[in-house]
């Protein structure tokens, strides 16, 4: 038995580690029934898909079973913990039944619930799994490495690299692809880094939570020296850098301006990130308000003109199904007569998390959606506020945070290590 126990212990780790490292990629098989269709144009955000990260996850969960069930049954011993476990269940089945109920497409708010349940499984395995952040920390540092020089040489080449890397989820396109991100320096324009994700700015979000977590974690472990966090600061630093994402540059220096007035003030750390919170709530809810009273009067450009627009529908939309929402997910299919914003096809959820989700779930989901958020953030462990600062800033400016995999894994995983301290 003892055998038998080593060598599962030994399996859970390679799957772990895999697991961690493969986070970037999005090898995947898409379905496309006839609702993943818009305009009879395919869209990813609809397609059900099931991710090579997907089956990893459900077979880490197979390999540590016992250790799942040791820890529920530690936790219900407990009655208060009992208590406010079974009412966030009670409550959230209610909320996640009734959404999947009021859906504009049932099934595609139903795919999403599924997802959330997985996720908040990888979040609960991070947190119980405490003795296995070495492996995170050593995961984490190749992965950021290896994908920030695919950013790189994207962007040196101009063009993607192809080959073995399409696996990964690399998609072949070049600087004269139509509808690709460019970046234009002195008049010339310039392929964006992507590495394996759908997008730069998806890619910048993830770099920039990953290098502060590799960081952090590196402080309590001390598994790499001084020269080895140089060569992963660098490396990752000019793939962040090569994605030209405004939004995560200014996530940066927000959070760059919270160490500077943390080492003055040591009590702003137990209360900024719930103000921050807050503030890109109220904020989120102005932003359509402003667009519907001025947005003929300012001139802007047409990607911040199109964002604006469907924040507008979003509201819109939030208005006539206010109580429930338009399901999980459903926001792109219950926004079809703003898809066209003037010329453009626009066809993307709202680039705003917060909109997004208050569309989509409606203010009873909402509602639960702050309550739960702010009970997590009284618990984290507070070396982390900075990630969920980052966090909160690019959340108000896109959405990749909920929508899309390898984003979502990585929001999920550090949440789940950011509450261990309540697991000491």
């Amino acid at each position: 038995m003892n055998r038998i126990n080593r060598a599962l212990a030994f399996y859970e780790k390679c799957v772990y580690w895999l697991l961690v490292f493969l986070f970037p990629t999005q090898f995947s098989y898409h379905f496309w029934p006839d609702f993943s269709f818009i305009f009879g144009i395919k869209v990813d955000y609809l397609s059900p898909t099931v991710y090579l990260t997907d089956l990893l996850v459900v077979l880490l969960v197979i390999l540590s079973r016992s250790r799942f069930n040791l820890f529920i049954k530690d936790k219900f011993k407990k009655r208060n913990a009992k208590l406010l476990i079974l009412s966030l269940l009670g409550v959230g089945t209610a909320i996640v039944v009734g959404n999947i109920l009021e859906a504009t497409t049932p099934l595609v708010a139903a795919i999403k619930w599924i997802k959330i349940i997985e996720l908040l499984t990888l979040a609960l395995y991070a947190y119980i799994n405490k003795k296995s952040n070495k492996e995170t920390l050593y995961a984490l540092y190749f992965s950021i490495i290896f994908f920030s020089l695919i950013g790189i040489l994207q962007f040196v080449l101009q063009k993607t690299i192809g080959g073995p890397l399409y696996l990964l989820g690399e998609r072949q396109f070049s600087l004269i692809t139509p509808g690709i991100a460019l970046a234009k320096i002195n008049g010339v324009d310039y392929l964006r880094a992507y590495s394996t994700f759908p997008h730069p700015n998806a890619f910048a979000g993830y770099l920039g939570v990953g290098v502060v977590l590799v960081a952090l974690m590196n402080c309590t472990i001390r598994l790499f020296n001084k020269k080895q966090l140089w060569v992963f600061y660098l490396v990752s630093s000019i793939a962040f850098f090569l994605t030209f994402s405004s939004g995560a540059l200014v996530a940066g220096s927000i959070t760059a301006v919270y160490f500077l007035l943390n080492k003055k003030n040591k009590e702003i750390k137990t209360k900024i990130v719930q103000l921050l919170f807050l503030l890109f709530i109220c904020l989120s809810l102005i932003t359509p308000v402003f667009w519907k009273l001025y947005g003929d009067k300012i001139s802007m450009p047409e990607s911040v003109g199109l964002r604006l627009a469907q924040a507008e529908a979003a509201m819109n939309m939030f208005k006539n199904h206010a109580l429930w929402g338009v399901g999980l997910n459903n926001f792109i299919l219950s926004v079809r007569d703003n898809i066209v914003v003037g010329t453009s096809l626009f066809i993307q959820p709202a680039h705003n998390v917060y909109l997004l989700l208050l569309t989509e779930i409606g203010a009873v989901g909402f509602i639960f959606f702050v309550a739960v958020v702010f009970l997590a953030l009284n618990k984290l462990d507070r070396k982390y506020i900075p990630i969920f600062i980052y966090i909160l800033v690019t959340s108000f400016v896109d959405h990749y945070w909920l929508t899309l995999q390898q984003n979502l894994l990585l929001l999920f995983f550090v949440l789940g290590i950011s509450l261990q301290k309540e697991n000491r």
